[in-house]
């Protein structure tokens, strides 16, 4: 899986980058084949306790959709660890939804068998 990080208004640090990627690996556990995961980031320089002042924008890339999440945030790394979450659980509402789906067409094909 990839993950790219990419910013505007600032220098995406090494740091940020092994955040990121932390992240990013806990998408790992989901039997889904995630291609790969993008990173946005954005700052504007404002107040320093706007809550707006920092995005994060991760986009998911699997097979037959891409779940898009945006977060603000004071600090960038609270705006990143918001957005993987809110990802992470949208990625595992689309697998559970693609399991029911393959579950009921297999007891469907099952019935007419019968």
């Amino acid at each position: 899986m990839q993950v790219l990080v990419s910013s505007k208004n600032f220098v995406v640090t090494e740091a940020i980058r092994n955040f990121a990627q932390e992240q990013a690996d806990k998408f790992g556990h989901l039997s889904e084949k995630i291609i790969k995961v993008r990173l946005y980031l954005e700052t504007v320089e404002k107040k320093t306790n706007d809550p707006l002042a920092n995005r994060a924008q991760v986009v998911v890339e699997i097979p037959g959709a891409d779940i898009t999440v945006e977060k603000r945030a004071v600090e960038m790394y609270e705006a990143v660890l918001k957005a993987f979450g809110v990802a992470h659980r949208h990625v595992r509402k689309h697998h559970e939804k693609l399991k029911t789906k393959r579950r009921k067409a297999k007891r469907q094909e099952d019935e007419v068998l019968d």
